[in-house]
């Protein structure tokens, strides 16, 4: 008898990321150094956010958290408040 076992890899998109990588620690572990990487405040509270360039992918950093609060294509600086400051909508309140 003669048994094949075939492994087939798995090449993670951007958007299953978030599936296995929700912090700071695990963001380094499993993509190493960002290309690129800054702090900013947002709202009074202080953020990192991490470039990698080879996928054009930005992740946002709760510092006090140490928490993967977004993650986005492309390099320009997100925010992790679905509003501006002061902004009041239905979604904003």
């Amino acid at each position: 008898m003669l048994i094949i076992i075939v492994f087939q890899s798995r090449q993670l998109s951007l958007a299953n990321d978030l599936d296995y990588i929700s912090n700071q620690e695990d963001l380094l572990v499993a993509k190493g150094e960002p290309s690129e990487q800054w702090q900013f405040e947002d709202q009074g509270a202080l953020f990192e956010h991490y470039y990698y360039q080879t996928e054009n992918a930005s992740f946002l950093i709760d510092q006090e958290t140490g928490l993967i609060c977004k993650q986005y294509q492309g390099k320009s600086r997100g925010s992790c408040y679905p509003c501006e400051k002061d902004q009041v909508s239905t979604k904003c309140p």
